[in-house]
């Protein structure tokens, strides 16, 4: 939901592949981002649960996977030589939430696709093609903000017979697209 709470995107995340380790894996938000008044790269956070921590850098407790976050590509990295079990614990603590007032740029861009890509090092196998690949779709929903009314920090003085001008008062909505906004 729009400005809610982290959503946990696979509860659980299983994977496997003969040598029983990787070297790496990607977890990329690839469809359904825009460039608008906001920007999804903006609005679009992932991360891994690690404990209590949304961990977007660093070590993942209890393993040899580092954690990277590139909000530009929305990308996380993860790297290092570990076990599938490691990776598949890592990968089910992944996390998404949005923080924009318009996340799904006026309903044209509601889901966005993640694509998971995990690595056991072998040359030749392109990151995101074959069976090293898989994807999930997340569904984001809007929220319709209230109207701000915006008013002047002093009230002007005047009689009953006068009629007087107050300036500085305006109304805006964080929702609305901003081409659209008139101030009286």
């Amino acid at each position: 939901t729009e400005q809610g709470s982290a959503i946990t995107v696979a509860s659980s995340f299983s994977s496997s592949d003969d040598g029983g380790y990787y070297n790496g894996a990607v977890i990329q938000i690839t469809g359904g981002t825009f460039s608008s008044n906001e920007t999804s790269s903006a609005d679009d956070h992932l991360f891994v649960l690690d404990g209590v921590t949304q961990r977007t850098s660093g070590t993942f407790t209890g393993t040899n996977i580092t954690v990277s976050y590139d909000s530009g590509t929305e990308k996380l990295t993860l790297s290092g030589y570990d076990t599938i079990a490691h990776y598949n614990t890592v990968m089910s603590a992944l996390g998404y939430f949005a923080t924009g007032d318009n996340p799904t740029n006026y309903g044209s861009n509601d889901t966005r696709t993640v694509t998971w890509t995990v690595s056991d090092g072998s040359q030749n196998v392109p990151a995101g093609q074959g069976q090293n690949t898989s994807t999930t779709t997340i569904t984001i929903d809007a929220v319709n903000a209230a109207p701000v009314n915006h008013l002047p920090a002093s009230s002007p003085g005047g009689n009953e017979d006068t009629p007087i001008a107050i300036n500085g008062i305006s109304v805006s909505d964080p929702d609305a697209d901003p081409r659209a906004q008139r101030k009286p």
